[in-house]
């Protein structure tokens, strides 16, 4: 299964640490599947142009400077990066019946915005000693798909390739949530 992310990348890094594609940075609690206290996550889209909304959707234009260096991380530059999860890896997708009644969730409680309610059903999910990560739609679009993996055990980042306003995910994203994409 292919992936994607977006992510201020920095070419000269060689090992996982910031501006490295699977850098997980560490997180308090903010997330909608983070359990710091238990596990790291990272968060990953099935659509190129998912992961481009999933980071940019707040901004109402796009413009060739939503996409340059992240002022806390010198050298980089905005980027999306593609992976490969080996086939073999076990996901809980929360876009299947049986595994909401299994967990007794309504749809509804899968995309909250409610974060107590999301750590906690993803906190289950990890306890089962089973999964890599959990998907589900995306609150943006639903026909999207969202991952939040604790395990990268077997990923391989196959590209990364430089954010702008002509990438081709930045313009399917913007259509999609009909944002404005300037030029200038």
């Amino acid at each position: 299964m292919i992936l994607f992310r977006c992510f201020p990348y920095n070419p000269a890094i060689k090992k996982i640490e910031p501006g490295h594609p699977l850098f997980i940075p560490v997180s308090r609690s903010t997330g909608r599947i983070n359990n710091p206290d238990i596990y790291t996550s990272s968060y990953w889209s099935a659509q190129p142009e998912c992961a481009v909304a999933e980071v940019y959707s707040s901004q109402m234009q796009w413009t060739p400077g939503t996409f340059l260096a992240n002022p806390h991380m010198p050298k980089t530059f905005q980027a999306i990066a593609a992976i490969n999860v080996p086939d073999e890896t076990l996901i809980f997708n929360m876009d299947s019946a049986p595994n909401l009644v299994r967990l007794k969730l309504r749809p509804s409680r899968v995309v909250t915005r409610d974060s107590a309610v999301t750590q906690a059903w993803a906190r289950k999910i990890f306890e089962l000693r089973k999964y890599a990560g959990i998907s589900w739609w995306s609150v943006l679009w639903p026909e999207w798909q969202s991952y939040g993996l604790w395990n990268l055990s077997g990923v391989e980042v196959l590209s990364v390739e430089k954010l702008s306003t002509s990438h081709p995910a930045v313009l399917k994203s913007a259509e999609v949530l009909n944002k404005q994409v300037l030029v200038r």
